[in-house]
């Protein structure tokens, strides 16, 4: 265990106040910093080599570990490795406003009762040979690598801060375990080589569109007054667009209407220029029921998946249309949330004005698109 552990000096505990929370038990573990964004890591504090970090913490078991109780920490429904760990930041020079941890262990809860138990599970052998819960060196480097390029190229993203490679792990049931020690068990040869690290990221706004939706489905589930569903997704989209008028200069409030207009044409530019540069995001949405991986800001997240496009032509176009689709989605889904605007939703006039506005500004950025959409 980690003696002398750094405080959390980001904590903002207010944070949350504007989505489902989830109080967990996390626990200080040894850990390394491996690689660090050296444009935003001088804001955190921390760099290469350092063993005592504010972020390096791990889903924890209180009835085998000595934890930090009740945390309360921002965990999306159905993607329980990544939390929110910081918000509410004014970083100069810096668009980041958030800060988070994935790669901290599998949190399970029930998405369908936020004050139910909420426990940590243990890590195991998935079919891809990575361990549910962890993250991997391999896929935060990559991650970091293609963030950093696709800022470059202006298009807005969860920035890699910091890699932080684990010495130990809380295993449910036993406490703290080594690596090292792990690795040793038939289930987890590949540990060691996998190598498991807390990735630290930083958004502008940490909600994501399928958020939205899964607010609506948990409220419904345990009976919650419609009107104080709507009341939760119209703040959650609020924080959204106060957060753009003031990152983009903007001198008065977005409309709902201007919001769209704003998301579509951003978004449309956003994969438009990737698949300029010959490169596919990959998983904009896992589906048409999860379009997990952008935020509220329009915020690209999750390069793990994106790589070059296949020079097989049959495959490139499958690429090129998952993530073309898979924008629209997203899309549909934020059009179909509460913005006390009747001539919002699925089957209204906007629909085709806000689809027109994501076709062309992808188009604009790759003509090649216009083929067969």
């Amino acid at each position: 265990m980690s003696e002398g552990r750094a405080d959390r000096p980001f904590l903002n505990p207010g944070m949350e106040k504007k989505r489902t929370k989830f109080t967990a038990s996390l626990g200080p573990v040894k850990h390394r910093v491996l690689r660090v964004n050296r444009e935003l890591a001088q804001l955190f504090n921390i760099k290469e080599g350092d063993t005592n970090t504010q972020f390096g913490y791990f889903a924890c078991d209180p009835a085998t570990t000595a934890c930090v109780p009740a945390f309360e920490v921002g965990v999306l429904p159905e993607n329980g490795r990544t939390l929110n760990w910081s918000g509410g930041m004014d970083l100069p020079g810096t668009s980041i406003k958030h800060v988070g941890l994935k790669g901290t262990g599998f949190i399970e809860h029930s998405v369908y009762d936020p004050a139910g138990p909420v426990v940590p599970k243990v890590p195991r052998p998935d079919a891809r040979a990575d361990y549910m819960g962890l993250m991997s060196l391999a896929d935060a480097k990559h991650d970091m690598k293609m963030a950093e390029q696709f800022a470059a190229w202006g298009i807005p993203v969860a920035r890699g801060i910091a890699i932080l490679e684990l010495a130990e792990i809380d295993m449910p049931g036993e406490g703290i375990t080594s690596v090292q020690e792990l690795s040793k068990r038939p289930e987890y040869a590949q540990l060691e080589k996998f190598r498991p690290v807390i990735y630290v990221r930083g958004f502008g706004v940490p909600y994501r569109v399928n958020e939205l939706s899964m607010v609506e489905e948990i409220a419904e589930r345990n009976q919650t007054d419609r009107q104080q569903i709507q009341r939760q997704q119209r703040q959650m989209l609020t924080e959204a667009m106060r957060y753009i008028e003031q990152t983009r200069g903007m001198t008065e409030q977005l409309t709902a209407h201007q919001y769209l207009d704003w998301f579509a044409e951003t978004l449309g530019t956003s994969i438009g220029k990737i698949h300029a540069k010959g490169i596919t995001h990959g998983f904009v949405a896992n589906g048409p029921e999860f379009p997990q991986n952008v935020t509220l800001a329009a915020e690209l997240v999750d390069f793990d998946t994106a790589k070059k496009l296949s020079v097989v032509p049959s495959r490139r176009e499958d690429q090129l249309t998952d993530d073309f689709s898979g924008g629209w989605k997203v899309m549909e889904r934020l059009m179909g949330m509460h913005f006390d605007d009747p001539s919002i939703g699925p089957g209204e006039p906007v629909n085709d004005r806000v689809w027109s506005i994501f076709k062309k500004a992808y188009e604009r950025e790759f003509p090649e698109g216009a083929e067969g959409k």
